[in-house]
């Protein structure tokens, strides 16, 4: 014997369960397997971008990045070109930021919404249905002047991500960047073309594993002597930098870094490399002792 009411109530708690609604306070969007409407997380794992969705997106209540892991914002909030088909799918692009704050209200009827109807035979006939629900329309309201403001705000942010990104693909165009910051020498340009060109891959792993939440961050020992020859050679072009590049450490960190080398009686290690890198200019000096 099956006890039917059991059934339906736990089917219902199912569906209340896996039920998604955007969190966005003027939006009534809620999940429905039959609606064309899509979900998307805020960015968790990109932390900066993240601070930049809770400061745009109007809530009824204040949200930290603590409080985000449960919170969907539906793809009527987003301008088309910051998403992507894939499969069928709807993907946000890595810069994407709600923009779209004020929609349009109506309650339709819509079939597309009905789920298939059975067949009909001579024994048992069941009748399909329509539902009725509040839809939400992407036809925008003339937005207020703060509503303005957060969008020119937003459209401004997303423009710096992306010239960011490409501004610092090499380590030529991260020189090229410091020689027109001024804050850049021939000295520095000459160690980091010899010794770190390579490094740009390792560079943004580093970028994107520490901007995760405030936990520890932890770095390898090639990022290590790159920041700190960076610093050694030109403390304000470290200081541009780690304003691009925010997950470098600090310059207290630095300061913690050096203090561990060792500084026995003898030759320093880092002189040695240092002559590698200026052996042209000084293959011809005599050491003179006072």
């Amino acid at each position: 014997f099956i006890n039917k009411g059991n059934i339906v109530i736990n089917l219902l708690y199912t569906y209340s369960n896996m039920v998604k609604n955007c969190c966005i306070s003027t939006c009534k969007s809620v999940w429905n397997p039959y609606a064309d409407i899509s979900f998307f997380s805020f960015p968790r794992k990109n932390d900066p971008l993240m601070q930049e969705w809770i400061k745009v997106v109007p809530t009824n209540r204040k949200i930290t990045a603590n409080s985000t892991a449960n919170l969907r914002v539906c793809n009527l909030h987003f301008p088309k070109e910051s998403i992507e088909q894939k499969c069928g799918k709807r993907i946000l692009k890595k810069d994407a930021i709600p923009t779209i704050f004020v929609v349009q209200e109506r309650t339709v009827r819509d079939s597309s919404l009905a789920p298939p109807t059975r067949a009909q035979n001579e024994e048992n006939e069941v009748v399909g249905f329509h539902s009725v629900g509040t839809q939400v329309s992407p036809h925008h309201l003339k937005p207020s002047a703060k509503e303005a403001e957060l969008q020119k705000r937003v459209e401004v942010l997303q423009g710096q991500l992306r010239r960011r990104e490409k501004r610092l693909l090499t380590m030529s165009l991260l020189i090229k960047e410091l020689r027109e910051s001024g804050t850049s020498s021939d000295a520095l340009e000459e160690v980091l073309t010899s010794k770190f060109s390579g490094f740009n891959l390792e560079l943004f792993r580093h970028q994107a594993k520490n901007s995760v939440g405030k936990k520890r961050r932890s770095y390898s020992d090639e990022m290590k002597e790159f920041v700190s020859t960076m610093y050694f050679y030109s403390p304000k072009a470290y200081a541009y930098v780690r304003k691009q590049l925010t997950a470098l450490p600090h310059k207290s960190t630095l300061r913690k870094w050096v203090a561990e080398y060792s500084c026995k009686p003898g030759f320093v290690l880092g002189a040695f490399e240092y002559v590698k890198v200026e052996g042209v200019e000084l293959e011809d000096v005599t050491l003179l002792s006072s």
